[in-house]
């Protein structure tokens, strides 16, 4: 029989150092998102509308091209049960070889892409991004071997640092040429930085071996990722596809910083979880029971945490664009409630996908991802046929986002990884406490919306400081205080004499 005390004082000490490693990704996280403020307040100050429309088409390409780069192979060094110089050397060459490729490819479709989404402007921006391409791709197998080995502190300080300098860099060139352009060159410096230090930190472990069979493994593992990532990727981006189409660039500009300023959090906020717990899930695989009650924890806490970010996000919508993109933005305050409710549903699709990746369900992903697609298409294809606006369609992406995360819930109950009913429960608690949050600042900005600016802002980041605190001293009573005392992390005083 398995030795109980020591299988818990094991999960404990995996708890503790993923705990760690989340502190060091959202540490590196908040430093990015407030750099991202900054560079979005500066950019959105030089930078006219139709030329951030046109960076979006572009961005749209990147994205997509993006997951043909393999970038999955970092996911399956990261979950390959044996680890030697063939494996690495076999990805390596793979990311390299991918990223030349898809570069080639930008450079050639640049044009019918722009011409796709009726944004000629965009054409010469895509061409520019074909160097980041290849850069990201070089630097996918050096990040796995450091999330791998749970070096969670120096992946934080190479992503954060390399996102940092393409900022500065982009924004000494956005105050010289006032156009996308300078956005672009950005995002080139920051790949070039990645993949410069992350290929420093692992140097030792890198090679160029080859292997057929360690190649073949790598390959069918993080294709069918990487295809799933792409449906992901497509369904994202549908709205905004409909939107351009439908609504004509300028709305697409608007839509694209609404999208902006809530998908920076969301990004980062999934992508800790992500690299925080990726490497832990294989850990519970034989342990259905253990499993089940690690998920029901991460869930717990995951929406708990971030879904009242998200509804502060809505509440102070007004105020936030007002300060970080000007007045002539004023069309993106409407926006920005429905995108965060759109994120916070998307949050928790992206957690339990991560989950079901790291335990090899790639069926049911599938399944899912074909139910999603199928249900947006038609919900849009109704939303522009009633001539809806921007907000309609969003919120019409969010609804479609909410079934297909309660689809997800039910077919990993099926496989007896997930418990639906606790999962339910927990979200229902997060969700409540989410629209506690949203109330208050949504009043709070109603209030104050004849005020000073600087009192405004005072204001609301008090209400915020006072959210917070309150709902960490309510944490204990709610399932999500429960998931921190069961895994041994005392989170405040009270659980002390536990």
């Amino acid at each position: 029989m398995p030795d109980t005390a020591s299988t818990a004082t094991q999960d404990s000490s995996l708890a503790r150092r993923s705990m760690r490693g989340a502190a060091w990704t959202y540490g590196g996280a908040a430093f990015v998102i407030v750099g991202q403020l900054a560079y979005t307040a500066l950019t959105a100050r030089l930078i006219s509308p139709a030329e951030f429309g046109a960076y979006a088409t572009a961005q749209a390409l990147l994205l997509l091209v993006g997951y043909f780069t393999l970038g999955t192979v970092g996911n399956a060094v990261i979950r390959h049960p044996t680890l030697d110089r063939q494996v690495v050397g076999s990805g390596v060459i793979l990311t390299i070889a991918a990223g030349t490729a898809v570069a080639a490819v930008i450079l050639v479709a640049a044009g019918y892409w722009a011409e796709i989404w009726r944004s000629p402007e965009a054409a010469s921006l895509i061409r520019l991004f074909a160097p980041q391409v290849l850069f990201t791709a070089i630097a996918i197998v050096p990040l796995g071997l450091l999330r791998r080995g749970l070096r969670y502190r120096a992946a934080s300080l190479i992503e954060t640092s390399s996102v940092l300098v393409g900022f500065v860099i982009g924004a000494l060139l956005a105050l010289k040429l006032r156009t996308a352009e300078a956005l672009v060159l950005g995002q080139v410096a920051n790949a070039g930085a990645l993949v410069a230090m992350s290929i420093v930190a692992v140097r030792s472990q890198l090679s160029l071996s080859w292997s057929v069979r360690d190649a073949r493994a790598l390959f069918s593992f993080s294709s069918q990722v990487s295809l799933q990532n792409l449906g992901h990727y497509l369904n994202n981006t549908l709205p905004s596809f409909v939107v351009s189409r439908s609504l004509g660039q300028t709305n697409l500009g608007f839509y694209s910083r609404a999208s902006l300023l809530v998908g920076l959090p969301l990004t980062f906020l999934a992508h800790g979880v992500d690299k925080t717990l990726y490497p832990i899930y294989p850990r519970f695989r034989e342990r259905e029971e253990e499993c089940r009650r690690m998920m029901l924890d991460v869930a717990s806490v995951a929406t708990t945490l971030v879904w009242p970010l998200f509804a502060a996000l809505a509440g102070l919508g007004p105020l936030v664009v007002e300060v970080l993109l000007g007045a002539r933005w004023a069309p993106v305050a409407p926006l920005v409630g429905p995108v965060c409710l759109y994120a916070a549903m998307n949050f928790a699709y992206t957690v339990f996908t991560s989950f079901a990746e790291s335990l090899g369900y790639l069926r049911q992903i599938w399944l899912v991802q074909t139910c999603w697609t199928v249900a947006l298409i038609g919900a849009l294809a109704v939303a522009v046929r009633g001539d809806a606006d921007v907000r309609a369609i969003v919120l019409a992406a969010a609804a479609i986002q909410l079934a297909v995360h309660g689809l997800q819930i039910v077919l990993l109950h099926r496989v007896k990884t997930v418990d639906a009913i606790g999962t339910v429960r927990a979200e229902v608690w997060a969700a409540g406490l989410a629209t506690v949050w949203y109330v208050v600042t949504a009043l709070s900005t109603h209030a104050l919306s004849g005020s000073a600016m600087s009192v405004r802002i005072v204001a609301s980041c008090a209400l915020v400081v006072l959210l917070s605190v309150a709902t960490w001293l309510a944490l204990p009573h709610l399932p999500a205080g429960r998931a921190f005392s069961r895994r041994g992390i005392r989170i405040t005083w009270q659980l002390k004499a536990s």
